[in-house]
C-alpha cells in the first residue's frame, strides 16, 4: 500500500485535487479525510463528484487533528485500513491547520515492505497565501517546507497574484518542488509522478502548537431565496459572528440545492444538480454559534 498526503491550507483546495488524484491512480484507492467538526463536508462532496467506478473507500475521523491530539486512532486507522481494504494506493488528508512534519512522521513509524510513504503534496492557495503565511506563518511554512512537491491552486484569472506567490517560494528555495499550473492540464507523466515519488525523511518535526481554533457543525441548512444566501454569507465574511476563516456546506436555496465555500472573505456557490444532504461545517474563533445556527434556518 502506498500512501500520499495531501497538504495545505484551510480552504486551498485539497479536496478538489484529490478528487482529480483518484482519476489517474492505477488499481484500488482509499481516502482518509481529517474533519474539523463533527459533521463531515468533503466525503459526500467527492462522492458527488466522482461516478461509480471512480469512487474511493473513503474514512473520516473527526473532532480532533491527526498531527496532535490524535497521532494513536490516526495510526490505528490506517493499520485498519492496510489490513482490512488492502488499497494499492491511500491518499491522507489532514485538516488544514495540520503540521505536515508531524503527520509524516506519525507515518514512518508505519512504513515496512507493506506500506511505502510518497512524497507529500502542498496545495498552495495563490489567493490566500500571504494572509496563512501572515496569521499561521510558523504552520503555513511547516507545510510548504515539508513538501515533496507544491501545488498552487486558484491560478485562472489571477496572473499577477500567482507570479507573486511563485517568487515567495522561490525566495524560500523551493521553486524545485514546484508542479505547473492548472493541474487538470497536467500530462499524464506528472500525475504519475506524485503517486510514484519516493517520501525521503529530513528527521525534523514542528515545534508548534496548531490553532485553537472553534468548529460549529449546521447540520440543516437551508434559506429562503438566493438574497437571504448572500446576505448571511455577507454577515459571516464581514464579522458579524465572530472571525469566521471558513465555511463550507451544501444548503437548500428556495427550490434548489447550492455548494457553498468560504475562504476568508470569497464565497463561492455552485448548484448541485440533484438534493444533497442540507449541512454546513463553520470554522474560526469566538463564534457566535447560538446566531449562526439561526443564520442557516431561514
Amino acid at each position: 500500500m502506498d500512501i500520499v498526503v495531501i497538504s495545505g491550507f484551510l480552504g486551498a483546495g485539497k479536496t478538489t485535487f484529490i478528487t482529480e488524484l483518484v482519476r489517474h491512480a492505477k488499481g484500488t484507492v482509499a481516502v482518509f479525510e481529517n474533519e474539523l467538526g463533527d459533521v463531515g463536508v468533503d466525503k459526500a462532496r467527492m462522492e458527488e463528484d466522482m461516478t461509480m467506478q471512480e469512487k474511493p473507500n473513503i474514512w473520516e475521523l473527526t473532532e480532533g487533528c491527526i498531527c496532535c491530539s490524535l497521532k494513536g486512532d490516526f495510526r490505528q486507522s490506517v493499520l485498519t485500513i492496510a489490513n482490512a481494504v488492502d488499497p494499492a494506493l491511500l491518499i491522507i488528508e489532514p485538516t488544514g491547520v495540520g503540521l505536515l512534519s508531524s503527520v509524516m512522521d506519525n507515518l514512518s513509524t508505519l512504513a515496512y515492505e507493506r506500506i511505502r510513504l510518497l512524497a507529500p503534496v502542498t496545495i498552495v492557495d495563490a489567493l490566500n497565501f500571504t494572509t496563512a503565511c501572515n496569521e499561521y506563518g510558523a504552520i503555513a511554512e511547516d507545510q510548504i517546507h515539508h513538501a515533496g512537491h507544491l501545488v498552487i491552486s486558484k491560478t485562472a484569472g489571477h496572473e499577477q497574484t500567482t507570479a507573486e506567490v511563485k517568487a515567495a517560494l522561490a525566495q524560500r528555495g523551493l521553486q524545485e518542488k514546484l508542479l505547473p499550473d492548472a493541474y487538470t492540464l497536467w500530462t499524464e507523466d506528472i500525475w504519475q509522478s506524485i503517486l510514484t515519488t519516493p517520501y525521503t525523511a529530513d528527521g525534523s518535526v514542528a515545534d508548534v502548537e496548531t490553532p485553537a481554533l472553534e468548529t460549529m457543525a449546521v447540520p440543516f441548512a437551508s434559506f429562503g431565496d438566493i438574497a437571504a444566501f448572500h446576505s448571511a454569507m455577507r454577515a459571516l465574511t464581514e464579522g458579524r459572528f465572530g472571525d469566521v476563516y471558513r465555511v463550507k456546506g451544501t444548503a437548500r436555496i428556495g427550490s434548489i440545492w447550492g455548494r457553498f465555500d468560504i475562504v476568508g472573505t470569497t464565497c463561492d456557490l455552485t448548484a448541485v444538480e440533484t438534493k444533497a444532504d442540507e449541512k454546513a461545517v463553520i470554522i474560526g474563533r469566538r463564534l457566535d454559534k447560538d446566531a449562526i445556527a439561526l443564520l442557516f434556518r431561514q
